[in-house]
């Protein structure tokens, strides 16, 4: 019984060799894999660079040799993300258009380096891209608006940045221009009126002189503290009158009448302006008109003329805006007997 059990461990001792023989010659197989890997274009250390485009529209399609335990270290090292390229600026270069052998290019990235894989071909062979330096400008940082809401005692911190912009943009700036910390309408809309409010990361926008997407801003956010004085908001105003305004003189002459009955009320007039102007229009505390201006030669003109189209003013505090013109109206003119 003794033999037999040890004859028994023999053959199992002899099996697990075996299957590790087997394991280790199946690892070390030379294999080949395919894969598409996207790429990041960044500035290699210490250089400040535009490089366009820093994605490819297309993941380069590799084909490449390795052992079974190259493949699995391959696939655990990558995780999808794109694997980050480093680019430095070429002199030499016509306009700064770099072509870049991709073989290569992957060949010496760490991820593939150090399990010593053999590339053996890339899709695309070869890619332009466009590599220019990067100068840097410092500017102050002003806050920026929009719509009608006014705020006062505004403090930006920092209260400069640092533009990254290429050297052809640097003539277009001026002593003038700041970078801007953009305050929405949406945003100040929603706010309460004298109070002092701290947003913490205000979006900073280049001055327009420079604004493209060629341009980064570092920090890219400030915090801007205020108080908001003023707001704008937008109204319907249901029906706004329709008057006649012309000179005493030609009232005496003239007779101005509408072609179409229904246009002695403009409907759905849209407003935007500060919140208690537009309150007070909405609640008709303050009257608003729609004036038809003529002159004497507009009148001598009409006469005799099936109708004649003139814009209506609208009568209003200049704080408030229109959100669209109105559109002509028909009038006609006839002679007083």
């Amino acid at each position: 019984m003794g033999m037999f059990s040890a004859r028994i461990r023999e053959l199992l001792m002899v099996s697990i060799v075996a299957v590790l023989v087997w394991l280790y010659a199946e690892g070390e197989n030379i294999k080949t894999y395919e894969m598409d890997i996207p790429i990041q274009f960044v500035a290699a250390t210490g250089q400040n660079l535009l490089i366009k485009p820093s994605r490819l529209d297309v993941n380069p399609h590799l084909t490449l040799q390795c052992s079974s335990a190259q493949w699995v270290q391959l696939e655990q090292l990558f995780d999808g993300s794109p694997l980050p390229v480093p680019l430095s600026e070429d002199l030499n270069a016509p306009e700064g258009n770099q072509q870049l052998l991709l073989k290569p290019l992957f060949t010496s990235l760490p991820i593939f380096a150090n399990l010593s894989v053999n590339i053996t071909e890339v899709k695309p062979a070869q890619i332009t891209v466009n590599v220019k330096k990067l100068q840097t400008v410092e500017s102050k940082i002003a806050e920026f608006t929009e719509g009608d809401s006014q705020i006062q005692d505004v403090v930006i911190e920092p209260a400069t940045a640092i533009m990254h912009l290429p050297k052809d943009l640097l003539n277009n700036l001026t002593e003038q221009d700041v970078i801007q910390a953009r305050l929405s309408k949406q945003l100040l809309d929603q706010l309460t009126l004298n109070q002092t409010h701290t947003l913490k990361a205000v979006q900073l926008l280049p001055p327009e002189t420079v604004r493209t997407e060629d341009v980064r801003i570092e920090p890219s956010t400030a915090q801007v503290t205020f108080t908001l004085t003023r707001q704008a908001k937008s109204a319907t105003i249901s029906s706004i009158a329709v008057r006649f305004v012309l000179p005493a003189a030609s009232a005496i002459k003239y007779e101005v009448s509408l072609v179409n009955d229904e246009d002695k009320l403009i409907r759905a007039v849209k407003i935007t302006g500060p919140n208690d102007l537009i309150d007070q229009i909405s609640e008709r505390k303050i009257k608003i008109w729609a004036d038809l201006k003529l002159e004497a030669d507009e009148l001598a003109k009409g006469v005799g003329k099936e109708s004649i189209a003139i814009v209506p003013h609208i009568q209003k505090p200049d704080a408030v805006k229109l959100v669209e013109a109105p559109a002509a109206i028909n009038l006609r003119i006839t002679a007083k007997q």
